[in-house]
């Protein structure tokens, strides 16, 4: 199942009527981002809209280029907007029985820094470029996002 808008037509009527869901925005030029970015949707269904930035940065003109290409923006219905492991996390917990991880992030002591450094580490050029040639993308970001990714396949 594509990543892309539903169609034009339901992303002007989003814009018109206000979000009714979160918006995952995301680096649709990384393969790392655009694996992640269909794993997740097919785990959060219709619950979040996932664009690439690259179709999405207009409509939000508050969000530099650089954070888009730095990192994932997750933008609530409401219009606050977190980015790199908060908004993964957040976009997580719209998947049945994973809101837990957002519960450690915000309330663990030491979870949240760790969670961003292993967000900073995968998203770092010389992995998004290894991602972009194809060269063992899965396996080496896989290592990082094991701890997150292994319980939302048991889902």
């Amino acid at each position: 199942m594509p990543v892309e808008p539903r169609d034009q037509q339901a992303n002007v009527a989003d814009r018109l009527s206000g979000r009714d869901r979160p918006v995952l925005i995301y680096d649709g030029d990384c393969g790392f981002c655009v694996y992640w970015a269909h794993y997740w949707q097919r785990l959060t269904g219709e619950r979040v809209t996932y664009r690439p930035y690259q179709q999405a940065a207009v409509e939000y003109p508050d969000i530099t280029i650089a954070d888009f290409q730095r990192a994932v923006q997750f933008i609530a219905p409401d219009g606050r907007r977190a980015s790199a492991a908060e908004a993964s996390l957040l976009t997580l917990s719209h998947a049945p029985g994973k809101g837990w991880w957002l519960w450690l992030y915000r309330r663990l002591p030491g979870f949240e820094p760790l969670a961003e450094l292993a967000y900073a580490f995968t998203a770092r050029p010389s992995f998004a470029s290894a991602g972009s040639s194809g060269v063992g993308i899965t396996s080496l970001h896989g290592m990082s996002w094991s701890l997150f990714s292994s319980s939302a396949a048991s889902a």
